[in-house]
């Protein structure tokens, strides 16, 4: 994995120019490594790491709100249930407060709570701009990373023998982070 970043042309463009994509993924790396372990300690840093993602770059927050909803699912479907929910819980108060942070600044320095320095979200965000980003950014990743390819099919197989915990915990978040990061690209007018 470490090398198909390293050798990714676009996390190596990035890397030229202060962007806050590299932090971003950086948060989100840390905040997924955190969420997968035991504990509810462990789930309050994830929280916190999500946090500083969320400020470092606001749509994280889709990103925290699939880990968010992956965590509430576990506890819906496991037997301990109250440790289940402890640790949903304690990601969401590690979270929030970046959310709240967000909200107050986009209300002080741009007039509205989803109001950012890029314009609003009426402005950057429209359904009918799926189709041309699907293709757009489709042909970008098979033309700049075709081998990226390989884990999106290991994240829609959920094959026992490449994910070794019950199979449909690990793909379900894997998925559900790599659809809401998707989410806010396929409506955005780039």
């Amino acid at each position: 994995a470490a090398w198909l970043v390293a050798t990714s042309p676009a996390f190596l463009f990035m890397l030229m120019w202060p962007m806050r994509d590299i932090p971003a993924a950086f948060w989100a790396a840390l905040s997924v490594w955190l969420v997968l372990q035991a504990g509810t300690v462990t789930a309050l840093f994830a929280g916190a790491a999500a946090a500083v993602g969320v400020l470092t770059r606001p749509n994280f927050v889709l990103i925290a709100g699939a880990m968010f909803g992956w965590l509430v699912l576990l506890a819906l479907a496991r037997q301990e249930r109250t440790t289940s929910a402890r640790r949903a819980a304690a990601f969401l108060l590690g979270v929030s407060p970046a959310a709240v942070i967000t909200v107050l600044l986009n209300l002080r320095w741009f007039g509205r709570p989803l109001a950012s320095g890029y314009g609003t979200t009426s402005e950057l965000l429209h359904s009918d701009r799926v189709v041309t980003n699907v293709s757009r950014y489709g042909g970008w990743l098979v033309d700049t990373s075709p081998l990226l390819l390989v884990g999106v099919v290991a994240i829609l197989l959920p094959l026992s023998v490449l994910w070794a915990r019950p199979v449909w915990r690990l793909p379900m978040l894997f998925a559900s982070i790599v659809a809401s990061t998707l989410s806010v690209y396929l409506v955005y007018q780039p």
